[in-house]
């Protein structure tokens, strides 16, 4: 699919997200029982109780919500309208309170300049970063964290060449797509050449996911789902073996110290 500009590319997945987040309710489990990737994050961000935090592309609100409840003073935002609709009627239904929610994109966060003390991400920066304006949406990142501050992002490990391969075939197996077409899984060197403001970036595997990802591409597997997921968690025993699977955390840091 070839776009004109990066405002077409914009467009377009705001097209797609509205579509997706229309009357999407979170369910309790998905903020109050969070998985070992979420918890290692809000202790990569030096843990989140009052601290004011960004949720870039919050989607429906699950990570939000699962941010407020322990503490954090939470801002979502969403290129989707769909999406901040469905964050604030979320928050509502469970009494959560939020510090805001506003749909921006990435590449133009109306905040002033050092805002917040940490960014989160769930499955983000694999729409973003290979695309031209990926260095400009980094930078907005840069600019709005407070010096001292850090991102985290739960992304997809585009480096698993053994993942690349089963992916490029998942119409063999009938597995359907779940993102568009515009997004790329999120390699190393593309976030290098992104990130470069950052005074440094790392990856971390605090979990296995690998039996659970046929059980969410695959229709007929879906009932497995929870199965896949104990299989994960009993071989989740080190971060070399984590690296077999699909996702990982993303650790950027902004050099300085902390804000009082």
């Amino acid at each position: 699919m070839t776009l004109r500009a990066s405002d077409d590319v914009i467009e377009h997945e705001r097209d797609f997200f509205n579509d997706v987040y229309q009357a999407g309710t979170v369910l309790p489990h998905e903020f109050l029982d969070v998985g070992p990737e979420f918890l290692f994050a809000c202790r990569l961000l030096g843990g989140v109780a009052g601290k004011k935090i960004l949720d870039l592309g919050c989607g429906t609100g699950a990570t939000s919500l699962a941010l407020a409840v322990r503490g954090a003073r939470v801002y979502g935002v969403d290129v989707a309208d769909e999406a901040i609709t469905a964050l604030n009627a979320n928050a509502k239904r469970y009494n959560v309170r939020l510090e805001g929610a506003s749909r921006m994109t990435a590449t133009e966060l109306d905040f002033p300049d050092a805002s917040f003390d940490g960014v989160f991400g769930a499955r983000i920066l694999h729409h973003i970063v290979h695309h031209p304006f990926g260095r400009q949406a980094m930078d907005e990142i840069h600019r709005v964290l407070k010096p001292g501050g850090a991102g985290v992002f739960l992304e997809n490990n585009g480096d698993n060449h053994l993942l690349m391969f089963v992916r490029s075939r998942m119409g063999w197996f009938g597995a359907q797509r779940t993102g568009d077409e515009l997004e790329r899984p999120l390699t190393e060197a593309a976030l290098q050449a992104a990130a470069a403001t950052f005074d440094r970036f790392s990856f971390y595997y605090p979990e296995l996911f690998l039996f659970r990802m046929p059980t969410t591409w695959i229709p007929g597997l879906r009932g497995w789902g929870l199965k896949a997921e104990r299989v994960d968690h009993a071989l989740s025993f080190s971060q070399r073996c984590n690296r077999l699977g699909w996702s990982r955390l993303v650790y950027v840091s902004k050099t300085g110290s902390p804000a009082g």
